[in-house]
């Protein structure tokens, strides 16, 4: 069983190191399995949102309920000098005839004021199905430096796990 908990930034600060006890309950409301779950990046931007995600293995209760709860959410200081300007540009999604998998692609574009290259880059796509809930999640990940003012392609494939894919949404982090 995946469990996908949506976890949404509502500060006008970046947040960093987002955890979450997802815990799942039998009918009587006792605790069955849990698992700590982080977010895909380190970091969650201001008025945006990513999931937090965990497997439980096989033998699952098909009624097994999951519950869930904020664990830590550090908020950091702009221009934290941990973590680079990086922004995403062109994307696309290309959805497959089943709607199950996703080819996204697009540029990462380090600004002109990142203060050094970029050495570590991660690019997260969340999917979203048609009743707008999260049914996948995946992260791409680049250790080609990046320089300031340069743009850098990706690609990788996205999938369900369950349902029609309706939107995919993106997020970017780049670190020195």
């Amino acid at each position: 069983m995946w469990c996908f908990v949506l976890v949404h930034n509502s500060s006008t600060n970046v947040i960093e190191d987002v955890t979450g006890q997802i815990t799942l309950l039998d009918t009587n409301g006792k605790s069955i399995a849990g698992q700590t779950a982080t977010l895909e990046l380190d970091i969650l931007a201001p008025n945006s949102s990513m999931p937090l995600a965990a497997y439980f293995m096989p033998d699952i209760p098909l009624n097994a309920k999951p519950q869930a709860q904020i664990l830590t959410a550090i908020e950091i200081q702009p221009n934290d000098p941990r973590y680079l300007p990086a922004t995403l540009h062109n994307t696309s999604v290309q959805v497959n005839a089943s709607g199950l998998t996703a080819q996204v692609s697009g540029q990462i574009v380090l600004a002109a004021s990142a203060s050094t290259p970029a050495k570590l880059i991660w690019v997260t796509a969340t999917v979203y199905g048609e009743s707008g809930g999260v049914i996948g999640v995946r992260r791409w990940e680049s250790t080609s430096a990046l320089s300031a003012g340069n743009s850098q392609p990706f690609s990788f494939m996205v999938s369900s796990i369950a349902g029609t894919i309706s939107r995919v949404e993106f997020a970017v982090e780049a670190r020195p």
